[in-house]
């Protein structure tokens, strides 16, 4: 009879391999099963995040977010991509003008309307 009269197992039962990279800075990989044929690539070792996602989560102020890095771990929060200002607990504010200031809103994470700033506020002094 010519040939073997059979097919190659093609894999070890029990072995591994890796077969590249997958979400979250994971690594895909499969596991050759008892008929010796390879399983399905399995996504294992992923960290937190996608690179380039962006999260809410952990952020103290409402106009902050954090964005996922290259090593699909979170950065810190900062301003959101979509903010014009950080409310920083209502303590946000900027000079629009001579003696006048706004406050970053809780709500819209953009700026109030330019207001005159009270005689004895640091914005009297700070906006000329």
């Amino acid at each position: 009879a010519a040939g073997s009269g059979g097919t190659s197992t093609g894999c070890t039962p029990g072995a591994q391999q890796t077969v590249g990279t997958c979400q979250k800075c994971g690594t895909s990989r499969r596991t050759c099963k008892a008929t010796g044929t390879w399983g399905d690539p399995v996504c294992e070792d992923q960290k937190e995040c996608n690179p380039g996602e962006k999260s809410t989560t952990g952020c103290a102020d409402p106009c902050a977010e954090k964005t996922c890095g290259s090593s699909c771990t979170f950065g810190t929060c900062g301003k959101a991509s979509t903010s014009k200002c950080l409310w920083n607990n209502g303590s946000e504010w900027q000079c629009c003008g001579a003696k006048k200031w706004q406050y970053c809103s809780k709500t819209t994470c953009d700026w109030h309307a330019c207001d005159a700033c009270p005689s004895n506020s640091s914005c009297y002094t700070s906006c000329t």
